[in-house]
């Protein structure tokens, strides 16, 4: 991408423009870089009472790739000068380092999104700027990808700098294919057909549906389609989505010949299938969403739920590290929302069950 495209896009004003931005934080790969010397977004940020963050990945203190490794002391002075620059646009912003290696950050992508998160948290309300993902320096490119995938994690709006600092709003190229590249390298990512404690979940699933049988069911993050074809057996129709292709691509082998199954590649709650149900299952997908997404999510169940509607959620109820939400986060806006009240609730050490469903719609033990 050009530079001429990148300018041609709007630029993105963290205290103007609509947009009540209450934290800007911006991502370097080394200091000096752009996104850390350009004073604009930083400064005027900063003078307009936004929270300002910079998280520099690497000290930029690597000599020729056959010379010795980086002294301590030439770390402390680079690290130092890039406290001192910031000083001056933003005196009591903090300066977070990760100690990513310097030309190697590609190496820990990963852990830097999941630093990212842990930083941004519930993003709705901040402005996330990192080095274009496109050409440049690998490190740049490296940093990009990490602050789009964290972005899409957190709900934070994304945008980068291009020549004079300006931040510029790039939210469609926040990625994150953290999953799909899952199961791109492991065909059986979760263990689904091979671990007792999988099979004795989905068992557990399926025991507390309230009815025997359902007329069109929707599996929201269906994986291989383990899940799916199982509940294939309790209902007429069944629709399993999820947003990796790979998934899909198991999933839909999984359930070719299953009656009344059918597989969609949808970027759930962006995009999502037609018609209504009444059985909508979102089994171990909540906590890989934004906050944000998570309450569009809800909305998107609240208005295809039909007046008999079940919703049965299922969560492992521990810290899932590199996003925002756990498990029982999940729960709690399900239970607080415009979805019909909790009704049954299954828990042990590690997975919750939650059955949601007025209460006509819970069998008649005299039946």
């Amino acid at each position: 991408m050009s530079v001429a495209d990148e300018q041609s896009r709007p630029v993105l004003e963290p205290t103007n423009g609509g947009e009540d931005f209450t934290r800007l934080v911006v991502v370097a790969a080394h200091p000096g870089d752009d996104g850390l010397a350009a004073d604009g977004p930083i400064a005027g940020a900063y003078a307009a009472g936004v929270a300002v963050y910079v998280v520099l990945l690497t000290a930029g203190d690597c000599g020729p790739s056959d010379g010795p490794s980086p002294s301590p002391e030439l770390t402390k002075h680079r690290l130092a000068q890039a406290q001192e620059s910031l000083r001056l646009l933003a005196p009591e912003a903090p300066l977070v380092f990760l100690g990513a290696p310097d030309g190697g950050v590609s190496a820990v992508e990963s852990e830097v999104t999941a630093s990212l998160v842990d930083l941004i948290g519930d993003g709705r309300r901040t402005l996330l700027v990192a080095p274009g993902g496109h050409g440049g320096h690998p490190d740049h490119r490296s940093a990009g990808r990490a602050a789009g995938a964290a972005a899409r994690r957190t709900g934070a709006r994304f945008a980068h700098t291009v020549s004079g600092g300006e931040p510029v709003v790039v939210d469609g190229e926040a990625v994150d294919d953290a999953l799909d590249e899952l199961h791109r390298s492991t065909p059986d990512p979760w263990g689904v057909d091979e671990r007792w404690y999988e099979y004795r979940k989905r068992q557990l699933t399926l025991a507390a549906l309230p009815r025997q049988r359902f007329r069109r069911a929707l599996e929201v993050g269906c994986s291989r389609g383990a899940l799916a074809e199982d509940l294939a057996t309790r209902c007429e129709e069944i629709v399993a989505v999820d947003q990796s292709a790979m998934a899909v691509h198991a999933a839909r082998k999984r359930l070719g010949d299953v009656p009344g199954a059918s597989v969609a590649e949808l970027d759930v709650p962006g995009q999502w299938p037609a018609g209504r149900f009444d059985l909508v299952v979102v089994s171990e997908m909540g906590y890989f969403l934004s906050p944000t997404d998570l309450d569009r999510l809800i909305d998107r169940i609240a208005e295809s739920l039909e007046d008999d509607g079940v919703v049965l959620l299922c969560h492992w109820r521990h810290h899932v590290a590199g996003w925002v939400l756990d498990g029982p986060d999940v729960h709690e806006r399900f239970r607080a929302s415009r979805l019909p009240d909790e009704a049954a609730r299954y828990e042990d050490r590690d997975v919750e069950i939650v059955v949601l469903c007025r209460q006509e719609t819970w069998p008649d033990p005299d039946a």
